[in-house]
């Protein structure tokens, strides 16, 4: 499970778009570029860390909360919608 001084590390994220960007450089991508892809099949945006794939609404929480969710709702809907306004943690 990746920590959220890990995260810090390795991405920066725009509350207001909802979009993360890498802030390191890691084989041969550099820093300033959107980090992730839109899973084909479910709609949510998906980001490799560390070999280990996540969320980005997860990953989006526990950069701005500090703490990993169990579940999170888009409130809109919009499975690719990571803006920090649009999440909220549900059951």
């Amino acid at each position: 499970m990746i920590t959220r001084e890990r995260l810090l590390k390795a991405l920066s994220y725009n509350s207001e778009t909802g979009i993360f960007r890498w802030a390191e450089s890691a084989r041969g991508r550099p820093p300033g570029g959107v980090a992730g892809h839109q899973s084909k099949r479910h709609g949510y945006w998906l980001i490799k860390i560390d070999y280990v794939r996540y969320p980005a609404h997860k990953l989006a929480w526990l950069y701005i909360f500090g703490e990993w969710p169990k579940m999170l709702d888009h409130k809109n809907g919009i499975r690719s919608d990571n803006r920090i306004d649009n999440l909220r943690k549900c059951s």
